[in-house]
């Protein structure tokens, strides 16, 4: 066994040693997201953790440009993949979040149905009880009651059921708010970006 001296050989090491690195670093937050995924299947007492989760969220400015995301995480981690966008079409100018909602859940979960799609385990909102109560008339009136719903609302990460008069509050440390939050992030990030390449776009166009 000899140590490498500058050279090829020593770059070679040296890519060996980074590669082991990010490996291992997949490996460790690959087993994190599967016990954030357990802890969550645990506190919102479902029969099995939520695998697949899509999470949902509304980005406009001052009803420009109106748009919806759908972001997919799989096991906990992001499904890049499967992301979807929403130009909202029939919000006509108005900023109404209820609205923005009811429009991309409907034609998102009647596209699942019609192509015989991958039901979620778990569906987030952006909101509180008003957003979880718009998307679960969505849900109801295609059949899809069976589908979990859960809202996380911002201000003091607070989860509301389908149905629910109180919100359920997890430890802020806990692996299950950490996903949930992870998964709301991710979804704000991707609308913004498509509202903000819409908007930048309209800048670009000559009258």
């Amino acid at each position: 066994v000899k140590r490498p001296r500058p050279g090829r050989h020593l770059r070679s090491v040296e890519l060996a040693s980074e590669n082991a690195r990010e490996a291992l670093g997949r490996r460790l937050e690959r087993q994190g997201s599967s016990r954030a995924v357990a802890a969550l299947g645990e506190a919102l007492g479902l029969s099995r953790p939520p695998a697949r989760i899509e999470g949902f969220d509304i980005s406009h400015l001052e009803g420009e440009h109106p748009v919806a995301s759908m972001v997919t995480f799989v096991d906990g981690a992001p499904d890049k993949s499967a992301y979807r966008t929403f130009k909202l079409r029939y919000l006509g100018g108005r900023v109404d979040d209820y609205d923005a909602l009811r429009e991309a859940t409907s034609r998102r979960y009647a596209r699942l149905l019609a192509d015989g799609l991958e039901r979620p385990d778990l569906v987030l909102v952006d909101g509180g009880r008003g957003q979880v109560s718009a998307v679960a008339a969505i849900l109801s009136a295609l059949g899809l009651d069976s589908l979990e719903l859960v809202g996380l609302a911002k201000e003091q990460e607070e989860l509301w059921r389908r149905g629910a008069t109180e919100p359920l509050r997890l430890e802020r440390n806990s692996e299950a708010l950490r996903l949930l939050i992870a998964v709301r992030d991710e979804s704000h990030r991707f609308a913004n970006a498509l509202r903000r390449r819409l908007a930048a776009r309209d800048l670009e166009t000559s009258v």
